[in-house]
């Protein structure tokens, strides 16, 4: 019977390379929404530390960023639009229709702001910042990302 050799050491170990790399690629898959059938044998997560109540609450994580960035974009853009449409509806002769429409539209964009700004891990209230319109959503924009540093 050959002795089995003993890895070099300074190479990996070809068991525990597979088995990260099988878990990154786990992981990217779930952040994509696909599911994984859980594997037949039984040490088939031993180089995946993640528990089922980890990755789970990762992806409830996942889900509640991309419901945040999808209001952010729906009220930041019909924000936008309703004060453009009472801009326009102001200066064709229904002032008051106008202001109305403005103020919808300007409420929806703050409500927008403050979407993005929880997305990107802050209190809502950094949602004010819209009172200062493009300006203030620049200043969201530069807002350090607090998810990003979570996952690192």
């Amino acid at each position: 019977m050959a002795a089995r050799r003993s890895p070099d050491p300074g190479s990996p170990d070809p068991d525990t390379t597979t088995g990260r790399v099988e878990g990154i690629q786990r992981l990217l898959l779930a952040d994509q929404g696909v599911r994984l059938k859980p594997a037949s044998s039984p040490d088939a997560d031993r180089h995946n530390p993640m528990t089922p109540a980890l990755r789970q609450a990762i992806q409830q994580g996942d889900r509640m960023l991309a419901e945040f960035k999808r209001n952010t974009n729906i009220g930041v853009g019909l924000g936008i639009i309703g004060e453009i449409v009472g801009r326009s509806l102001s200066t064709s002769g229904s002032p008051g229709l106008g202001a109305i429409v403005i103020l919808a539209g300007f409420a929806v964009f703050i409500w927008g702001c403050s979407q993005y700004a929880r997305a990107k891990g802050h209190s809502a209230w950094f949602g004010a910042f819209g009172v200062l319109s493009i300006i203030g959503l620049l200043v969201l924009v530069f807002l350090p990302d607090r998810h990003k540093e979570a996952r690192a």
